[in-house]
């Protein structure tokens, strides 16, 4: 039997699974009618039930780590709602966006994200508050860009806040674009410089890939891709966009000092 100790022998499936009962029971708690996890033969539900029990904070540890066993760094993305991304451009930036957020914090730099660039709501919406879900509401235009803003934990110094901007440049090219905001209560009215990377898409996501596999593979209902997205990005291509992270865009943002290994 799996437990909350234990659990399922995780695939991917099996964790959008349990990123969708999280993100139903965070909803349904929030309208305050209770938690829709019980009653259930599943080993993924047994296992969600096992959480109810838990602190908050046990409760997204084990989580984090039933993500982080299989699939490394890009496993939480597993959780999220990835059912709008259908092109090879969003699986990157999707997977750009889940390491800047891992090799942010394997330097010591706490970021969450709090929204899209075009939002204007600023805190209205924290991947810390929401977790398990990463990805803001707004995060992709259609397949014409896709943007992310975030910001320096509290308590953790000065409070920074960055935003980061990916367009396809035909099929082939993703230009992934950094900066940090100009801090209101700073002396300084400019923003940063901007740092950028052109991604070639094909060099981590096949283009050949169709928007019905890529749709399949990420709802983990492929079989060819049971890996979910870290079958569309293997490991060794995830590993080499950390690198380019680090190099590229964290380098020009957070400082040369440190640095993280990918998935």
């Amino acid at each position: 039997m799996a437990s909350a100790e234990r659990g399922p022998q995780w695939t991917w499936g099996k964790l959008v699974k349990l990123g969708k009962i999280l993100r139903d029971d965070a909803s349904d708690e929030a309208a305050g009618n209770g938690s829709v996890t019980a009653g259930s033969d599943d080993d993924v539900q047994r296992f969600a039930e096992g959480l109810n029990a838990l602190s908050a904070a046990d409760k997204r540890e084990r989580v984090e780590q039933a993500c982080t066993r299989t699939f490394g760094s890009l496993g939480r993305l597993a959780l999220c709602d990835l059912g709008s991304v259908s092109r090879p451009a969003g699986v990157l930036m999707a997977a750009t966006h889940a390491l800047i957020l891992h090799e942010a914090r394997a330097r010591g730099a706490a970021l969450a994200c709090t929204g899209a660039i075009e939002d204007d709501t600023g805190d209205a919406w924290s991947s810390e508050e929401e977790w398990p879900e990463l990805l803001p509401q707004g995060w992709r235009r259609g397949d014409s860009s896709f943007s992310f803003r975030y910001s320096t934990a509290p308590g953790s110094g000065r409070r920074r806040t960055f935003v980061v901007k990916g367009v396809p440049m035909g099929a082939s090219t993703l230009l992934v674009s950094a900066m940090e905001l100009a801090d209101e209560g700073s002396s300084s009215s400019a923003d940063s410089a901007p740092a950028s990377c052109g991604l070639p898409v094909g060099d981590f996501v096949a283009t050949s890939h169709s928007a019905d596999t890529i749709r399949s593979a990420l709802a983990g209902e492929s079989g060819h891709f049971a890996d979910g997205l870290c079958g569309l990005l293997t490991r060794a291509s995830a590993v080499q966009l950390a690198g380019v992270i680090n190099r590229q865009l964290l380098d020009a943002l957070l400082g040369s000092a440190g640095g993280g290994a990918g998935r």
